[in-house]
């Protein structure tokens, strides 16, 4: 396994963590949130060790955390797309020109 996929373990561990806290998801939402935590956390946790200047040694230990809050972040997306009306917000948006 080449050590670009490795990376992308961390986060998936953490995106999985964090599941066992969210319990209003549907399957499907489960797995798709699952893998937008660990696509945010392999995506941006070298960004984010480098502009917060944590050595290179601790970036899993940060897509770790990225997942486990990538995860919450996604889910709670997932909450509010369901309680949003998207016919009356499309409806409201095209009236207004």
């Amino acid at each position: 396994m080449s050590s670009k996929a490795l990376d992308f373990i961390p986060g998936l561990i953490g995106a999985v963590v964090s599941l066992r806290f969210i319990r209003d998801l549907s399957p499907m939402e489960k797995v798709t949130t699952t893998l937008c935590g660990a696509a945010i956390a392999y995506t941006t946790s070298g960004l984010v060790t480098h502009q917060l200047g944590i050595e290179k040694d601790w970036e899993g230990a940060v897509a770790f955390l990225l997942g486990l809050f990538g995860l919450s972040l996604t889910s709670a997306i997932m909450r509010g797309l369901r309680k949003i009306d998207l016919a009356m917000l499309f409806t409201s948006l095209w009236s207004k020109k």
